[in-house]
């Protein structure tokens, strides 16, 4: 969905504020569709600021913004206090100790040598401490200048995937149709990766960072290609011919539209062009030169489980064991095996 000309807020005039659009997730931006950050001044004048990925090299004159696209806040440049005065006495105290070391001693405490300029410089006014302490990433809004989302996108994820026979509305007329309807369940839709993911991300990322070596390391790269990667499994030397690395990708199936009764058919796992496409164009620059990577699908075998409930005393009624009879039998589920 579009939101077009959505009024965020209205600056305070002070550093690192931060706003949140009312939708989210926020799709990600496009230049080209005018999507972006503007101010209203009180002056009437528009200001229409740049939005980067953080704020390492934004300067206090730089109009610049964040916005975290998982929970749609916007964010102006902080105001960091750095230990710019603790790196300055440590200048300051190399510089005398080197001018120590110069001189014969006891020359100073004799008069025969000024002492270091430096050395009459123990103390700086509150001005220039708060100077070398503080400095601003990113220039702040002015006070009562009105922010505006120009446009942006929300929707995406799981959420996103749009059940069979769902869209029957015409966005606009088309001559000689009379209706419409969407036969397939949309797929691709993915969710916003979660801390327990992340948790376990981390360490290959730290190991692996962007090229791939060892097994293990195609397929961390394999996963990091789309979100639409749930597994990947790189096989042995001994399964696979020299120059040639073989991967086996599980493709990430929504289980919010899954009929639990039906269960769930290896047809859904099926290995997709446009899947294949991203995987082996993220790959290309980070796999050895000379190396060849083939993608396939693993072989699928059905489970199902059966369960015996007991129930507890206090549910000892009809209803609930009629409940439980009807629910204890989980239909087959595809798994999969490397």
């Amino acid at each position: 969905m579009r939101i077009e000309r959505e009024l965020v807020g209205v600056s305070n005039g002070k550093p690192g504020q931060t706003f949140e659009l009312q939708g989210k997730p926020v799709l990600e931006r496009q230049g080209d569709r005018d999507e972006g950050i503007e101010l209203v001044l009180p002056t009437g004048e528009v200001q229409r600021w740049t939005e980067v990925l953080d704020f390492a090299d934004s300067g206090a004159e730089d109009a610049h913004y964040t916005i975290d696209s998982l929970t749609g806040t916007v964010q102006f440049g902080p105001l960091i206090r750095e230990p710019a005065q603790l790196r300055q006495k440590t200048q300051q105290r190399s510089m005398q100790q080197a001018f120590r070391a110069a001189v014969a001693p006891g020359a100073i405490a004799q008069g025969l040598v000024q002492r270091h300029p430096l050395e009459t410089q123990t103390t700086l006014p509150r001005e220039s401490i708060s100077e070398l302490l503080e400095r601003q990433y990113g220039k702040v809004p002015p006070l009562g200048a009105a922010v505006y989302m120009v446009a942006y996108r929300t929707g995406g994820g799981s959420q996103g995937n749009v059940r069979a026979e769902k869209l029957t509305v015409l966005k606009s007329a088309i001559p000689y149709v009379k209706s419409v309807t969407n036969y397939g369940a949309a797929i691709g839709g993915v969710d916003a990766e979660s801390l327990d993911e992340a948790v376990l991300r981390v360490p290959h990322l730290l190991r692996t960072r962007e090229s791939a070596v060892i097994p293990a390391d195609f397929e961390t790269v394999a996963r990091q290609a789309s979100r639409s990667v749930a597994r990947a499994h790189c096989l042995s030397a001994a399964q696979t011919t020299a120059g040639i690395v073989r991967l086996l990708i599980v493709p990430q199936v929504p289980i919010e539209q899954l009929d639990w009764q039906v269960g769930l058919s290896p047809d859904r796992f099926a290995l997709d062009g446009a899947l294949q496409s991203d995987i082996l164009t993220y790959m290309g620059d980070r796999k050895p030169l000379g190396v060849q990577v083939k993608l396939q699908e693993p072989e699928y075998v059905g489970v199902s489980v059966r369960l015996k409930l007991l129930l507890d005393s206090s549910h000892q009624n009809p209803a609930a064991q009629t409940a439980c009879d009807r629910n204890c039998c989980l239909p087959s589920i595809a798994s999969s095996i490397p």
